[in-house]
């Protein structure tokens, strides 16, 4: 009977996962319960600060494209789904090359973008990044990104060798 005791307050003190907060914030705004959303992206937002790569994924991708608890901020997208796709998290680095490609044409950005598609290729597969790999092709038209795949190519060595590559917390202070 203790045990049991025991075990019902350890699942009681569980804090809720990132995919529970999400999908609470989404019910919370289904029936119009914006506090209750409200309270749950804090909590999500707070995870992803802490080092939740699955919950940075989460965030980053609700700045990526604006759900309309969060405006859109590219910026905020690229740090939070940088710190997801540096630690493997599924569909993170497409949703990066995405944040890159909407956010800067430089040189240097788009051979960051060829090095998450690569991870992207590798993580989520060729056929769920084909889209996603064409616009990357057709932003950077005849520029050089060789570096930028070598980098993938780094980093997919990298994971094999060592699993998360980086813990980098996307926030400081946000």
């Amino acid at each position: 009977m203790l045990a049991l005791v025991v075990n019902v307050a350890a699942a009681e003190s569980t804090p809720p996962s990132a995919i529970e907060l999400e999908a609470h914030i989404a019910s919370s705004l289904s029936q119009g319960d914006e506090d209750g959303a409200g309270v749950s992206l804090a909590e999500l937002k707070a995870l992803a600060c802490s080092g939740d790569p699955i919950a940075a994924s989460r965030v980053g991708r609700m700045y990526l494209f604006g759900n309309g608890m969060l405006a859109r901020d590219l910026d905020r997208a690229r740090s939070f789904l940088s710190a997801a796709a540096m630690r493997g998290v599924p569909k993170s680095a497409a949703d990066l090359v995405v944040t890159i490609i909407s956010s800067s044409r430089a040189l240097d950005d788009l051979r960051e973008a060829a090095k998450w598609i690569k991870v992207a290729q590798f993580i989520d597969g060729p056929e769920a990044t084909e889209t996603t790999t064409e616009l990357l092709r057709l932003a950077a038209g005849s520029m050089d990104l060789t570096v930028g795949y070598q980098a993938g190519a780094r980093w997919i060595q990298n994971y094999r060798n060592k699993g998360g590559v980086n813990e980098d917390r996307p926030c400081t202070s946000s």
